[in-house]
């Protein structure tokens, strides 16, 4: 069985990519949209970027139909398993199952148009039987009395453009369902968003003048200020208007299935601020900021650790880290962090490993393992250290 969409409400289609699925006999068009970092990057020589998905309990042939000569062709990751890639003039095949990954196309040439598509293979959704809500406006009164809920495909906005999670709320977004809507909530228990559907934050306006030493989260796209036992669990962000994912003082917060495609500076995956038991388990992150950056504040806790980042796939945009610990750490205490099974596809500066610590904190019992690189370089291969700046610093002491 596979699941797909041909169209996605609000989300912009690529014009110039058509997409196929072929299973059991069969081939469907499949909705292809548009990852517009290409408004800040151009494509060389009118290539163009793009993204697809589609669920399935079976391997997948994607097949994709481009404007111009195929030259060349790879999917990333592939170090750890190649997925081969056939190609033939215009046309370009390859069989997925349960990989978020990235197609590139003539990457390795000068002239013909370069073209990036990205893939995200889920396993089929398990569908919770919560009450429906239809596509709408939803004012924030509204959302307040929802206890367990599932978002019907279509575009879904929110009062203040801001969705607000309370105690025990589970909610659950259908494939083709698009929230158009920061995620916030402070104080949360047992809380879980799940599903196949998008958070699109094209329509939500970039702040201006924010304070990178902030302690609650803002303007994190999702925030979550204090609580426990929080999971976000098969989402898409897609285009979130600054850092995507902050979870602080939170207790057991999980992070599944994850897909990012985000663009602009400070897009940063996900920075837990001294929070305890967290894990975050095979997502896919494109960012134009740190990948993981693992921080503390003092008004969250001083004492923070027991970590997981595992099956990873991590694409670090123009700044940042791939997986990173420290700036901004105000804590007394960070540790035992731990990084495994994780690929990393491109970077351009600092380093896929990055320990940087700018305040007092102690950092220990940190274990990277099986870490893949490949692709663009970053400037380091790994980078520990205590710098003599303050850049971001809080306090005057030097950490360990």
């Amino acid at each position: 069985m596979v699941c797909f969409e041909t169209e996605i409400p609000g989300i912009p289609r690529e014009p110039s990519i058509s997409g196929m699925l072929l299973h059991a006999g069969k081939s469907d068009p499949v909705f292809v949209g548009l990852a517009a970092s290409q408004e800040e990057f151009p494509h060389r020589n009118g290539g163009a970027e793009a993204f697809l998905s589609f669920a399935s309990d079976e391997p997948v042939t994607v097949e994709l139909v481009l404007p111009s000569l195929v030259q060349s062709a790879v999917f990333r990751p592939g170090l750890r398993n190649r997925v081969p890639v056939d190609f033939a003039e215009n046309r370009v095949r390859l069989t997925l199952e349960n990989r978020y990954g990235v197609l590139e196309v003539n990457e390795d040439t000068e002239i013909l148009p370069v073209y990036t598509i990205y893939i995200f293979a889920d396993r089929l959704p398990e569908t919770p039987d919560f009450p429906m809500v239809a596509p709408g406006f939803h004012r924030a009164a509204e959302v307040a009395k929802m206890e367990c809920v599932r978002f019907a495909p279509g575009i879904h906005d929110f009062e203040n453009q801001e969705f607000m999670l309370h105690d025990k709320m589970r909610c659950h977004l259908d494939r083709g369902a698009v929230l158009r809507g920061t995620l916030r909530g402070e104080n949360l228990h047992n809380c879980a968003v799940t599903g196949q559907g998008i958070f699109d934050g094209t329509t939500i306006a970039r702040p201006a003048g924010v304070n990178h030493l902030s302690d609650d989260g803002r303007p994190g796209f999702f925030s979550f200020l204090f609580g426990e036992n929080i999971l976000i669990e098969g989402v898409l962000l897609y285009n979130p208007s600054f850092w995507n994912i902050v979870p602080v003082g939170v207790n057991h917060f999980t992070l599944r299935n994850h897909k990012a495609l985000s663009w602009i500076i400070n897009n940063d995956g996900i920075q837990p601020r001294s929070c305890n038991d967290v894990l975050c388990e095979h997502c896919f992150f494109k960012c134009n900021d740190d990948v993981i950056a693992v921080k503390t504040r003092r008004a969250a806790g001083m004492i923070s650790g027991h970590h997981v980042y595992r099956d990873l796939v991590c694409w670090t945009d123009v700044f940042g880290n791939a997986l990173e610990i420290g700036h901004t750490s105000q804590g007394d205490l960070l540790h035992d962090i731990l990084f495994e099974d994780i690929e990393v596809i491109h970077g351009t500066k600092r380093a896929p490993l990055d320990i940087f610590i700018v305040d007092h904190s102690t950092v220990r019992d940190v274990t990277f393992r099986r870490i893949y690189v490949e692709g663009k370089p970053f400037t380091h291969d790994f980078y520990f250290g205590i710098p003599a700046f303050l850049q971001f610093a809080s306090d005057g002491e030097r950490g360990n």
